[in-house]
């Protein structure tokens, strides 16, 4: 995961937005150019985002709280742990986490 944020942050300096245009200034290659570059960042800000889940998941497992919502300290079971082991928070709590951030 830290290799695939390196060569990320590697890419995004080496693939700058005026590398990507190659000296073009066709609208048509600046969209992909800029797209190109979004996604990069989006990939690198995701990669990051996951890292930091593990090691948040690792000090849960270190204090002995992995596997307790975070919100309502109820044990998360199992089978969503096993599919999401970065879970944080029980499903129902998770849920109403997501339907107030709309």
């Amino acid at each position: 995961m830290r290799e695939e944020i390196r060569v990320g942050l590697k890419r995004m300096r080496i693939e700058g937005y005026e590398d990507l245009l190659s000296g073009t200034s066709d609208a048509g290659d600046r969209s992909v150019a800029q797209l190109l570059t979004d996604i990069t960042n989006a990939e690198v800000v995701r990669d990051a985002s996951e890292l930091q889940d593990i090691f948040r998941a690792e000090n849960r497992l270190a204090a002995g709280t992995y596997g307790t919502c975070i919100d309502c300290g109820s044990q998360i079971p199992y089978a969503r742990l096993a599919a999401y082991p970065t879970a944080k928070r029980c499903l129902r709590c998770q849920r109403i986490r997501e339907a107030n951030r709309s």
